[in-house]
């Protein structure tokens, strides 16, 4: 049985040990060398940095050295004064090897944007989609570093590639979104009003409650409001849609070249039915014509009247060109319980520049006074 086992003779271990550590360290030296030329692929990592100082001293290799003698050396070396000591190995970053992609989320979401005017109303086009989160992982080479205790070069420490292992460095968070198509008879809220999509995923604001919003807003051309639209499922967002973006989906012409002119405005109003009765909604329409020789820019007209259903809506008439006409929609909802003295309901149409909010020459027909006649008799009551 070999001495230098664990199931040998400790005794006669301690004696090797003893004896052969009186040797002279040139021998160890050589010893060491030997086992790094013959036994190098057999030996642990640890092992063979130890045998590497050892024989940083340039001795010749021993070659006649029996194997038992050797592994006995190696542990005797350890007992010298001075002696080899091994480092703890320290893990170090290569070259990139490859990369990991992993998916950390997916989350079904929506998207509105405005779409296209149906009959004068404002419409909203909402998308269905898929917000994907992912992280991308660097995989490293992975070296270990032994560093020569008191070495001051750090290129004369040993570093050893491990191959097959890698040090994974994660990435930052990337979201991607995936549109998947038309959100379809879907039930929304936007403003605190229901609504239902269609097929296409369009719902169509035929209660003018998007235009009734910005005839709040001061007049001009900045003017902005922000829609708060929910889904009870897939959450809440919201939409800022300016008068200009309004005014391009409402198709409506707002760039003119060269120079303008408000002569020849003459503007009328025509109502949809003439004589309402009480609950009815009446449309009414804002008709102006160019008859000048310059066009008209950014026209835009608004009502005034002592009642609240009828007050303070805008309409949108845009560039007219000369010797045309433009027309805008407003529709209104008379109230269903009027007092008789309500019978015959005054207002007046204003017409402005939207470029700088002035209202046109007084001497030019700006003022287009009208009366709604109404039966004051609900359609209940009649």
């Amino acid at each position: 049985m070999n001495p230098i086992t664990p199931g040998g003779s400790a005794p006669r271990t301690m004696a090797l040990l003893r004896s052969w550590a009186a040797w002279p360290r040139s021998l160890f030296l050589g010893v060491c060398r030997t086992l790094l030329i013959e036994f190098r692929t057999k030996l642990p990592q640890e092992t063979r940095f130890c045998l590497e100082q050892l024989v940083g001293h340039g001795v010749k290799p021993l070659t006649n050295a029996k194997p038992d003698r050797l592994l006995a050396a190696l542990l005797a070396a350890a007992l010298l004064p001075g002696g080899c000591t091994t480092p703890r190995p320290t893990e170090l970053r290569g070259a990139i090897d490859h990369t990991s992609a992993e998916s950390v989320r997916q989350q079904a979401d929506f998207d509105v944007t405005l779409a296209p005017a149906r009959d004068g109303s404002v419409c909203l086009r909402f998308t269905r989609i898929e917000i994907t989160t992912s992280r991308v992982t660097r995989f490293y080479e992975k070296y270990i570093e032994y560093k020569i205790p008191g070495e001051t070069d750090p290129s004369k420490n040993r570093k050893e590639l491990l191959p097959g292992e890698y040090i994974p460095v994660p990435g930052e968070e990337k979201t991607e979104s995936r549109v998947l198509g038309p959100l379809a008879a879907a039930t929304l809220d936007i403003a605190g009003t229901s609504v239902t999509t269609d097929a296409g995923g369009v719902v169509c604001d035929t209660g003018e409650m998007i235009l009734g919003q910005f005839d709040r807003q001061k007049l001009a051309d900045n003017a902005e409001v922000t829609l708060r639209i929910s889904h009870a499922e897939l959450g809440e967002k919201r939409l800022t849609i300016t008068r200009k973006k309004l005014l391009e989906a409402l198709g409506i012409p707002q760039d003119v070249q060269g120079a303008t002119s408000d002569e020849g405005l003459r503007a009328q109003v025509r109502l949809d039915p003439v004589a309402p009765h009480a609950g009815d909604r009446v449309r009414v329409t804002l008709l102006v014509e160019n008859q000048g020789l310059k066009p008209m820019a950014k026209v835009i007209g608004r009502t005034f009247s002592r009642h609240a259903w009828l007050n303070g809506r805008n309409f949108y008439l845009g560039t007219v060109l000369p010797q045309s006409k433009r027309a805008f929609v407003r529709t209104v909802s008379v109230p269903a319980t009027l007092p008789a003295s309500d019978a015959a309901v005054f207002a007046t149409l204003g017409i402005w520049n939207l470029n700088t909010g002035d209202q046109l020459a007084a001497e030019r027909p700006v003022a287009v006074p009208f009366t709604i006649p109404i039966s004051v008799a609900s359609p209940v009551q009649r």
